[in-house]
């Protein structure tokens, strides 16, 4: 299916701005692919990006090479977060700010609902779900701040993108 036809079907949960933080979550088997699976977003965000790390209420500043996913995992569910405000395609182009919570298990994006989505930045992020999803002990992908007809219009837009790459 196009992606001009997946983002027919998910534009109202990407650029139709709410208020809301929608969250879509990506659950593994251990830790080790959720370490894998922040490199990945780090090196797609380049070596000069600088993150912000809110811990606990706490905002931290955290360069590249530090090893914030031992941070997170250590940290409650929930309290740690970091913004990725660079992340580029594989081909260089940039998508929309990522938030990125991360936890033993798996990782939690949010982003802000907003006009600056579209049909190529869509692409993008599911083109970053589908590198994640490759990893060994990937399990599922879902959307838990959805409502069920919206996790449903997502989930078949995904298996639907994931089908045809």
């Amino acid at each position: 299916m196009p992606i001009s036809m997946l983002w027919h079907k998910l534009k109202h949960l990407f650029n139709e701005n709410d208020g809301s933080l929608p969250e879509i979550e990506l659950n593994f088997n251990n830790f080790t692919d959720v370490e894998h699976a922040f490199s990945i977003l780090k090196c797609l965000s380049g070596e000069n990006t600088e993150y912000i790390l809110s811990v606990e209420n706490h905002i931290v500043s955290i360069q590249y090479e530090d090893n914030s996913t031992k941070l997170c995992a250590n940290s409650p569910i929930g309290t740690s977060h970091i913004m990725f405000n660079d992340i580029k395609s594989i081909n260089g182009k940039p998508i929309p700010s990522l938030g990125v919570g991360f936890w033993e298990n798996g990782l939690v994006f949010d982003y802000c609902m907003a006009e600056i989505w579209n049909a190529q930045s869509l692409e993008i992020f599911f083109e970053i779900l589908l590198k994640l999803s490759k990893l060994p002990t990937f399990k599922n992908v879902s959307t838990p701040l959805y409502n069920e007809e919206d996790s449903m219009l997502f989930w078949s837009a995904w298996e639907a993108y994931r089908s045809n790459s």
